[in-house]
């Protein structure tokens, strides 16, 4: 039975996640592509090892921490929150200014307020933890606060000053003063000694390892286009993956709704028969996500030459960008691979799209005479490995099960 507040939160999450798209739209509008591919670089760098740490420790947490709270053991699970902090605290402030310098090399006053843009970023993720872990709705409902707030604050300044830095300045001076609230809002209790690094984090690292596979998946190809393009082509690549963007939100709300039923289902049904509903709903999601893409494929254009006419260059990915979308919508593998205990098949999709990355850069591409259109080759690498893997890992896997 589905929870009716999931429905909720899918709302919410959909307000939080299109109020950042519209934030990114703007700010593509405001900047030229040069000043666009800065800013995008440095959320990349940060995205990266939030990603990385923010998720890999969040599915420690959401793991156990259903187990300790159904028991009412409530110091256990501000035990793994302090675990997560811990991961926020001492890995993500340190890493991120790293990377992004290692991988933009960017002037120093921009260098300076991505800084601190990722901070606060940090900081709000790890005040809003103990919540995610004892109620998705409450969660949610932040979510949609820092989405339409920081989104409503950064257009705002964009539209007035034109200045990217002031920008960020006052987006963060928002996400901060959100957090401080948000922390004292709760009445946390814990040890400081749950914060202090130790060799107990080591059993964090089944955690991580899975979540690194696909961050670098899903970014490999944004990374290569760092290298590859010019600044200029370089915010065109990353305004027209926005798209991809879009189809990722949406996978993220099909996890909030068939996480309960499959979940549900794991209890009354065979895996056999659970497989025969997962298929179906899969089937589904192909033709939804076939008429999504034909819709797109007519509106993007339109609206990319009228309102965004620097970017318009970008539509000659249309088309992979819009496989790579398609499959991350029908990507319900994913969610069935984890809570049907079949996380080993997690991994290969990842890796899949990770070699072939790696194989089109070093045997395929030219970086002397390597254009815009070349991208298309890492894209549908991507998409390839996003629909047609896993949807072989699922036939596999029930051929297994019949031969059992």
């Amino acid at each position: 039975m589905i929870d009716k507040s999931n429905f909720f939160v899918i709302f919410l999450l959909v307000i939080a996640s299109s109020s950042q798209l519209m934030k990114q739209g703007w700010l593509a509008s405001g900047f030229n592509p040069e000043v666009y591919a800065g800013w995008a670089t440095a959320v990349l760098a940060s995205q990266l090892f939030f990603n990385f740490g923010g998720l890999g420790i969040h599915n420690f947490t959401a793991r156990h921490a259903a187990l300790y709270q159904s028991k009412g053991k409530i110091l256990l699970v501000n035990n793994l929150v302090a675990k997560q902090l811990f991961v926020y605290t001492y890995l993500l402030p340190v890493s991120i200014p790293l990377v992004y310098y290692l991988v933009a090399k960017p002037e120093a006053i921009l260098f300076f307020t991505m800084v601190v843009y990722s901070i606060v970023n940090v900081f709000l993720n790890s005040v809003t933890s103990p919540i995610y872990v004892k109620s998705s709705l409450k969660f949610a409902n932040i979510q949609a606060k820092r989405g339409v707030g920081s989104a409503a604050v950064a257009i705002a300044t964009c539209y007035v000053t034109d200045s990217l830095i002031l920008t960020l300045i006052n987006e963060s001076i928002f996400i901060f003063v959100l957090g401080i609230f948000t922390l004292k809002r709760q009445r946390l209790k814990w040890s400081s000694k749950y914060i202090k690094p130790g060799w107990k984090c080591i059993r964090l690292a089944p955690f991580l390892i899975p979540v690194l596979f696909s961050t670098a998946s899903v970014s490999m190809s944004r990374l290569l286009a760092i290298d590859l393009l010019s600044d200029k082509l370089l915010g065109i690549y990353y305004f027209i993956f926005l798209i991809v963007s879009c189809g990722a939100i949406f996978q993220y709300g099909l996890s909030v709704f068939f996480g309960p039923i499959i979940t549900s289902r794991l209890g009354a049904n065979s895996f056999g028969s659970l497989g025969g509903f997962i298929f179906k709903c899969w089937a589904f999601l192909v033709v939804l996500a076939l008429l999504i893409g034909m819709l797109l494929l007519k509106v993007v254009p339109i609206l990319t030459n009228y309102f965004y006419a620097d970017y318009a260059l970008g539509l000659v990915l249309i088309s992979p960008i819009l496989c790579l979308a398609m499959g991350k919508i029908c990507d319900i593998w994913s969610i069935y691979f984890l809570l049907g205990g079949l996380e080993k098949y997690l991994y290969l999709p990842h890796l899949v799209s990770i070699i072939s990355s790696i194989l089109i850069f070093f045997f395929i591409v030219e970086t002397d005479n390597f254009r815009l259109i070349d991208m298309r080759l890492f894209i549908f690498a991507e998409a390839f490995a996003v629909f047609f893997v896993p949807l072989f890992l699922f036939l596999w896997g029930q051929r297994e099960l019949s031969a059992a």
